[in-house]
């Protein structure tokens, strides 16, 4: 069951220490891991897009704070729901389906249901693939994103199993050196028994106990959570309904449903007294506890042949994340079905069948063109004084579901706003503590601004800006046009902290009764009509302009230091490692990202491996002479044989220029397996075509390599101002994104290091 939404759907324990300073060949205990400085990176986009560097973006400016909307809800039952269903491709390869329901296409799932728009570069990954967790652990951190906040908006559901792997996974990996962001969670958007339940669970199994509080995020000295603060006490729900029999039967059925685990639910049938609290006083005719719920369950009740006349079914006790389905404003004037809610009468009728034993068929409750929707059953009783605790907890910062009224109530926060956004939090001195950036909004003229289908016409997708409309060149959508507005008007504001829609949303229901017909989808799309920043598998070596896009944004708004200075001239002996004691600067790697993947993805059957991960590279330099350049790397563990394939590759972009080499790389050494010499090889054609330039010496000291490569052979004036990268156990020759998927690299994804003589 996918739940119907409110705005939006929404190691080894090895520890390895490298020293700080180059001190022989292999890892020294007791030292010092050097965290990766990715303010001396740089980075060319598939589109040609240098990132800005320290000239451009000004010095670091103190207490600016970039927040990133996460979703963690790849997982468990939404995960197994069906095999993949792609959008794009199924617009693409059968396009009648977009017409019909009950297209096969669909695999015949119901309303709601698991929809990618597309394929992420990592796959149909799930959140508790510890391989693709990393992989975001060190991309989120190159940013320099210092909180995810995960989608928790949706009745009470936290995706424990999801966050707890990645808590547990980016926990190793800051002791790995990584600078992960921290983490919160954003709430329902209205003070919902619900939320308090997800409140209360939360302060329950995490915040109280005191897990992984390293990671936990701070505002004003407490934990931030975007929730709103009026909680009141709570007890278990029940959902019930009244119905009249018009002739023996011998079962009923009502269709329920679970996201999560070990979900459960006890189905009562009574005769009806005068009232609901009467009726359920009595003694039941027929009882039975569900256990397992999963997504869509139909719930039966048999019993012996019942007459005709009014009964009472009550569903009750609910555990974990559970509920009915219902077809909402749905009012039978008849007296037939009344519905309740917590023992009071609401409207709609739940989803539910009668077998009558006279009949082939069953007498089903039918929709009647309304929608249908999932009420959640709150399984949590929560005292007031348990709600005094967790308030005085957290700093609580409600957010805002509209995309147009701004801060309604003065500690709103936002999350997605069109254009041009507004500031939240109102501070004292003028300022305000956030403001949003969006890549795209499920919005439109036709709703207002407010949110709408994503397929909708003319929705404000990634090509649209506030201030040209829409831009209908061809891929318009790779240069991300609203999201650039966006980012320009979040920077005027100059907020605290900029909320960021978003990382890694991909999926979306399929639902009735929206603004599209035959059927909406409200979240995710196409291309055009998505928000994911996260790279992209089908747009091939233009997969993460999002994700430079947004650096380069981060990088303006919080400023950036300095590169480092290099150090002088000196000579380097190929075997004699103490000459790079003093050798200016470190570039560091992070260490431990070389696990091997097997987890399973979308669908009970996807598969998802990579034994890719080799020689763990942790550490570079670079010296320089009159004649020479002298490249080091320093590896985890002893380097594997050179004979290997694809054996740690050096590339060179000579003159930084994108425009002139593979991906801007001029030279590369290693290409092919060193013998008694490395070759070094020239790029000709700006594809992947090389031709050998020369030879470098090179050395092997247990897990360090040093090459020696003539000026000459890499066309190098006396002025020293390049970029490189280390690549070990590349897969895809001529295909950047491989970077960010096989072996390892330093520095990770399309970045490269820079040196550059002042």
């Amino acid at each position: 069951m996918c739940w119907v939404r409110g705005v939006h759907s929404g190691y080894i324990r090895l520890f390895i220490f490298i020293e700080l300073l180059v001190g022989g060949a292999f890892p020294v205990a007791n030292s010092q891991v050097i965290p990766a400085y990715n303010q001396q990176w740089t980075a060319t986009d598939g589109l040609g897009r240098k990132l800005a560097d320290s000239e451009t973006c000004g010095q670091p400016r103190e207490k600016k704070h970039i927040g990133m909307f996460y979703w963690t809800w790849h997982t468990d039952d939404l995960a197994d729901f069906s095999p993949v269903m792609n959008i794009t491709k199924i617009r693409k390869e059968q396009p009648g389906a977009m017409s019909d329901f009950h297209h096969p296409a669909w695999l015949n799932k119901p309303e709601g249901g698991v929809f990618w728009w597309d394929e992420p570069l990592f796959g149909y990954y799930r959140t508790t693939d510890e391989w693709v967790l990393r992989k975001h652990a060190e991309m989120l951190a190159d940013a320099s994103v210092d909180v995810v906040f995960f989608d928790c908006t949706n009745g009470s559901i936290t995706w424990k199993s999801s966050y707890i792997k990645l808590l547990e996974v980016w926990s190793k990996a800051r002791k790995d050196g990584v600078n992960t962001p921290g983490v919160a969670f954003v709430l329902p958007f209205a003070n919902t028994p619900e939320a308090t339940s997800t409140l209360n669970e939360l302060y329950t199994e995490l915040y109280k106990p005191g897990l992984y509080k390293d990671l936990w995020f701070y505002w004003n000295g407490k934990p931030l959570i975007m929730a709103y603060p009026e909680a009141s006490a709570t007890k278990k729900s029940s959902a019930a309904m009244k119905f009249t029999a018009n002739s023996t039967f011998n079962n009923i059925a009502i269709q329920c449903g679970s996201i999560g685990e070990n979900a459960e639910l006890t189905l009562k049938l009574f005769k009806w007294k005068e009232s609901y609290s009467e009726s359920i006083q009595s003694k039941p005719i027929a009882e039975k506890q569900f256990s397992n719920i999963k997504a869509d369950d139909v719930l039966n009740l048999s019993v012996e042949n019942l007459s005709k006349g009014d009964y009472l079914w009550e569903l009750s006790n609910p555990i974990n994340t559970v509920g009915v389905w219902k077809w909402d404003n749905t009012i039978d004037s008849s007296g037939v079905f009344q519905s309740f809610y917590n023992g009071l009468c609401c409207t709609g009728s739940y989803c539910f069948s009668i077998n009558y034993i006279n009949s082939p068929l069953q007498s089903k409750f039918t929709e009647n063109n309304c929608l249908r929707k999932a009420i959640q059953l709150n399984s949590t009783e929560v005292t007031q004084q348990r709600i005094a605790e967790i308030q005085e907890f957290f700093t609580f910062r409600p957010g805002q579901p509209d995309y147009v009224y701004g801060p309604t109530r003065n500690d709103h926060w936002g999350w997605l706003e069109i254009a041009p956004q507004h500031g939240f939090g109102a501070k004292p001195d003028g300022g305000f503590e956030q403001t949003t950036v969006g890549v795209a909004q499920n919005a439109s003229v036709a709703s207002d601004g407010h949110a709408c289908a994503f397929n909708s016409e003319l929705t404000y997708g990634r090509s649209y800006t506030h201030k040209n409309g829409q831009d209908t060149a061809s891929m318009a959508y790779l240069k991300g046009l609203n999201f650039q507005e966006q980012w320009n008007n979040a920077i005027a504001i100059n907020p605290d902290l900029i909320f960021v829609t978003g990382w890694n949303e991909w999926i979306g229901g399929r639902w009735l009764n929206w603004d599209v017909k035959p059927f909406a989808f409200v979240d995710t799309y196409s291309a055009e009509k998505s928000r994911d920043i996260e790279p992209v598998k089908s747009w091939g070596n233009k997969g993460d302009v999002y994700y430079i896009q947004l650096i380069n944004n981060i990088r303006k708004f919080k400023g950036l230091k300095e590169p480092d200075s290099v150090s002088p001239p000196k000579t380097i002996r190929l075997k004699n490692l103490d000459d790079w004691r003093d050798v200016r600067p470190i570039y560091a790697s992070y260490i431990g990202n070389t696990m091997h993947r097997n987890h399973p993805g979308q669908g009970k059957t996807l598969i998802y491996t990579n034994k890719t991960g080799r020689n763990d590279i942790v550490e570079a330099k670079v010296a320089q002479d009159k004649h020479y350049l002298y490249f080091y790397v320093k590896t985890a563990d002893v380097l594997s044989a050179k004979t290997d394939e694809n054996w740690m590759r050096l590339f060179i972009d000579i003159d930084r220029d994108k425009a002139t080499g593979w991906e801007g790389y001029d030279y590369i050494i290693n290409r092919l397996s060193p013998t008694e010499s490395a070759v070094v090889e020239k790029n000709i054609q700006n594809s992947w075509k090389w031709k050998k330039s020369g030879i470098a010496q090179y050395s092997i000291e247990g897990n360090c390599l040093v090459i020696k490569v003539k000026r000459s052979d890499l066309n190098i004036e006396e002025y020293l101002n390049f970029e490189f990268k280390w690549s070990d156990n590349m897969q895809e020759n001529g295909n950047v994104m491989d970077f960010y998927v096989n072996g390892d690299v330093a520095p990770g994804g399309r970045f490269n290091y820079i040196y550059k003589q002042k």
